[in-house]
């Protein structure tokens, strides 16, 4: 239930949130017609993120989102040094008021019903932002955007930007591609819990339970695929990011060896040199 009540609206609360799902990483396996591969999307979140995507660059007159680091301004907001009242001050406050509403809802909106789209930048000319793939929910009157791109250091997707429109408005996603959500998980990055498994399609579901059930018969992922995407107009194909078929337990045990990993080395995100453009 994701209710726009600006009244209730807080910066503070968005990045508590927000801070919650950095212990978690979202698996979308989607395929965009009978034609195509299917594509893993990995999405993983850290507190750089957060500046861009509640809008505080935007809030040009507070001295503080000028000056400081992102990661920085974030702590802040968390420990209570930065209080709501301060970024209220703005002239622009107002302008992000939608974005701080997604983000304290994010962890729903991802774990509810979404639909998802390959972001095709010619659809939207007026707009600056730049991503690979739009995720969609629609709840109470509202559609709530989280728009992703890809990291070029490890090939996970972080958030590019967010934002709230009610149904009267204009949808963001008409001339985007839209895609067939095959299998969405959640894996919890600490370890202690099993991935949950939010969505799998009854078709996907039933050719992952006959390949383990034949662990030595080879299945072909382009042919098993076919009976599940609607058909689309055009069949360029996407290039896939990961296997098709692969159990929970295996996708936690990939998630895990990864975030040792970054521990070993810092994570970074680095952007493409053609999505330096901003919103």
């Amino acid at each position: 239930m994701f209710v726009k009540e600006v009244s209730k609206i807080s910066i503070k609360s968005a990045a508590l949130s927000y801070q919650k799902l950095f212990d978690y990483e979202y698996q979308f396996t989607v395929v965009r017609n009978r034609n195509t591969q299917p594509i893993n999307i990995c999405i993983r979140f850290d507190k750089s993120t957060f500046h861009h995507l509640c809008g505080l660059h935007k809030l040009k007159d507070i001295e503080v989102v000028r000056r400081e680091k992102r990661e920085s301004v974030f702590d802040k907001i968390i420990d209570g040094t930065y209080s709501d009242e301060l970024f209220q001050k703005s002239t622009w406050y107002d302008e992000i008021l939608d974005r701080i509403d997604c983000l304290e809802h994010l962890e729903a909106i991802l774990d509810d019903k979404d639909t998802i789209f390959k972001f095709n930048p010619s659809a939207n000319k007026s707009s600056k932002i730049d991503a690979d793939y739009i995720i969609k929910n629609e709840t109470l009157g509202l559609r709530y955007y989280f728009l992703v791109s890809q990291n070029d250091t490890d090939n996970f997707f972080f958030g590019r930007s967010c934002f709230t429109r009610g149904q009267n408005e204009r949808d963001f996603t008409i001339g985007h591609t839209s895609y067939t959500i095959l299998r969405k998980v959640k894996i919890d990055l600490r370890e202690e819990k099993e991935p949950v498994e939010l969505f799998i399609a009854d078709s996907y579901k039933q050719q992952l339970e006959q390949h383990t059930k034949e662990p030595n018969e080879k299945i072909s992922a382009e042919k098993e695929l076919v009976t599940i995407a609607a058909a689309a107009g055009s069949t360029q194909k996407d290039k896939p990011q990961t296997q098709p078929y692969m159990s929970v337990s295996q996708l936690r045990k990939n998630a895990l060896a990864q975030k040792k990993r970054e521990q070993q080395k810092p994570h970074q995100i680095k952007k493409k040199k053609d999505q330096q453009s901003l919103d």
